[in-house]
């Protein structure tokens, strides 16, 4: 009685399904929850609400590989300056580079003029060093003189003493060869310009040119006398003679 009952149900449910939707197939009813039997079998009308399925997908993005921009700067054209614009900035340049020209010409005027100046004061040394040593030279030989002079007087009259310039003039005026003698005398001179007997040999050239007659280059020797060696016996005897021929 109950499976007659179920199977009624069944055919109206059938039967409200294909009016509503049309026929349906088995599979269809399956996937509703209704359950179809074949033969008459039980027909299960509980709708029992078939269990989802839940697939969880993983969704992997892969994002694309950054591609690098590659920006093509490109140089605005340069535009040539206009010949005012160059000849300022040449005119520029040409102003920097005399500075500097003149810095290096002022430079080098300097050390130029320093070395010049060390090399004047050393000359002026290298004078006064010669100065001091001609004179110390002219002095050694003086004494020379002198000490052949002196041993001269202390030799016996019976050797012959060597004798110095001064005595070979002197003996050449006892001679009366006044040339000779002032050719000594005057070699003398050069040769003992700070001797002690300088003053003496001046005047006796003096008295030689007067020997010979030559009265104006008497003077001139009995002149730089009285001049150059005051207080001394040459001088006194000078301006005598100087005296007698004015």
């Amino acid at each position: 009685m109950k499976n007659f009952m179920l199977t009624g149900v069944l055919s109206c449910l059938v039967m409200s399904s294909v009016s509503c939707a049309g026929i349906k197939t088995r599979k269809q009813l399956k996937f509703e929850g209704i359950n179809v039997e074949r033969n008459n079998a039980n027909v299960s009308s509980a709708r029992t609400p078939a269990p989802v399925e839940v697939r969880k997908e993983v969704v992997v993005v892969k994002e694309a590989p950054a591609q690098e921009s590659t920006t093509v700067v490109q140089a605005a054209p340069v535009k040539p300056a206009d010949p005012v614009s160059q000849r300022i900035e040449m005119a520029a340049e040409i102003r920097n580079l005399k500075g500097e020209l003149q810095d290096i010409k002022d430079t080098k005027a300097l050390e130029q003029q320093t070395n010049a100046q060390w090399r004047l004061e050393q000359d002026q040394k290298m004078q006064k060093l010669e100065a001091k040593l001609k004179i110390y030279e002219q002095s050694i030989a003086a004494l020379e003189e002198e000490v052949v002079h002196l041993k001269a007087l202390k030799t016996p009259a019976k050797k012959v003493a060597k004798k110095g310039i001064f005595e070979r003039a002197q003996g050449h005026m006892d001679d009366k060869n006044w040339k000779k003698a002032i050719l000594e005398f005057e070699n003398y001179r050069k040769k003992y310009p700070r001797g002690r007997r300088i003053s003496l040999a001046t005047y006796y050239i003096g008295v030689c040119f007067q020997e010979l007659g030559l009265k104006d280059e008497a003077k001139v020797f009995y002149q730089e006398t009285v001049d150059k060696y005051p207080k001394t016996t040459a001088f006194n005897k000078a301006s005598y003679r100087l005296k007698q021929l004015k």
